[in-house]
């Protein structure tokens, strides 16, 4: 597929593409936007992975934010994993540990 047609087009393959390369840039939120709405299982694969990805890196800042006393910036990231599919236990685990 060619620069162009990568780069603008709103095909299935063009947002798949787009989609891999975003992720190899380590963009898993880009990711998640790209592929939303499209339903082929390697769109869905690597839909998932981005939200694992997101709910990981949520819940890791969260952690962090408690660590350094950021009670109010924990629970902003802790509301983000829960949008990505965060589990209550995760959530309570990582409030736990900023205790």
């Amino acid at each position: 597929m060619g620069w162009f047609q990568r780069t603008f087009s709103n095909s299935p393959e063009a947002r798949l593409e787009r989609a891999e390369r975003y992720w190899e840039n380590q963009e898993y939120n880009k990711v998640r936007l790209e592929l939303e709405e499209l339903s082929n299982s390697r769109a869905q694969d690597l839909y998932n992975m981005s939200l694992q990805k997101l709910l990981e890196l949520n819940l890791d800042e969260a952690h962090a934010r408690y660590s350094s006393g950021d009670t109010e910036g924990a629970e902003v990231h802790l509301g983000l994993a829960k949008e990505f599919g965060a589990t209550r236990q995760q959530v309570q685990s990582v409030r736990n540990s900023g205790r």
